[in-house]
């Protein structure tokens, strides 16, 4: 590529290794001070794997600014250098005719993973997005206003005092990880155990269904993932399956009792036609 995949210019260029793209070292977030030696991979190539597929982008917002790292000269005052990256990073009142832009921000997005339940949705940044779900991004990017992240939902807990002061307590702090963007209560409550599975490497999974929602929407959770009251409703889960299984069992071998005598009958029945038809013949013979 002859021009930079940022800021669409050419001069010099950083080449990607992996991929045709090219960037100037100062059109990266964060920008490069140094050319790197070896191979060198884009921000794209290098992006962080996502833990799975993203079912529904719930809200977004403005991610922290990276750190960039300062090199001390030798003889330099350390102060005085950070002092002075700190008043070229401040942004220019007008335009500026430099060719070194001004640091992009990047946004965050709160994702709900398929096959995974609200209890395990996650940020992650616009780039990983953008390169592993183009389409979700780009579809999203047009239906909301991308300029300012939408607002977050009130306490849910407003007008009950004691559900607030619970809330306050939570050791979970459910308000600030989920509630106020716009997760409901009861899609964090477990409804009911389904049914279970064992892997070959001895971990058990179970089928949760989650209050106010369809069961399509029910996941496969770890026994020791860190999910309130998931222990209790496996517990009660077994119970019941084993209780159904021993009436199960109990009838299973009462209706078998009844199959065998019957056929043992029809057996003496035939055995009894089968004997008296000779006889009839001769007899009549």
């Amino acid at each position: 590529m002859e021009f930079c995949r940022v800021c669409k210019d050419g001069g010099e260029l950083l080449c990607c290794d992996s991929c045709p793209s090219a960037y100037h070292t100062h059109c990266l977030n964060p920008p490069l001070k140094v050319i790197p030696d070896g191979e060198w991979h884009c921000p794209r190539c290098s992006a962080e794997p996502l833990i799975g597929k993203v079912g529904k982008i719930l809200t977004w917002r403005w991610a922290e600014a990276p750190k960039v790292e300062i090199e001390v000269k030798e003889g330099v005052n350390p102060i005085e250098e950070v002092e002075k990256e700190k008043k070229d990073d401040i942004p220019a009142a007008q335009p500026s005719t430099s060719k070194k832009p001004q640091p992009k921000p990047q946004r965050e997005f709160f994702i709900k993973w398929i096959e995974k339940s609200y209890w395990h949705c996650s940020w992650i940044s616009e780039l990983q997005l953008d390169v592993f779900h183009p389409a979700k991004y780009h579809n999203y990017c047009r239906k909301m206003d991308m300029d300012e992240p939408p607002p977050l939902d009130e306490l849910i807990y407003k007008d009950d005092v004691e559900k607030r002061m619970k809330a306050e307590e939570d050791v979970h702090n459910l308000e600030d990880r989920f509630y106020k963007y716009g997760i409901r209560p009861e899609w964090l409550q477990i409804h009911r155990v389904i049914n279970h599975k064992t892997l070959r490497d001895g971990r058990t999974y179970y089928l949760v269904k989650w209050r106010d929602l369809p069961y399509d929407q029910a996941s496969w959770e770890e026994d020791d993932c860190d999910i309130p009251d998931l222990k209790k409703a496996i517990d009660y889960y077994l119970d019941l399956r084993s209780a159904a299984e021993g009436n199960f069992s109990g009838r299973k071998s009462k209706k078998g009792g009844k199959v065998k005598r019957s056929k043992a009958r029809e057996l003496q029945d035939d055995d009894q036609c089968v004997s008296r038809r000779p006889t009839d013949r001769k007899s009549v013979v």
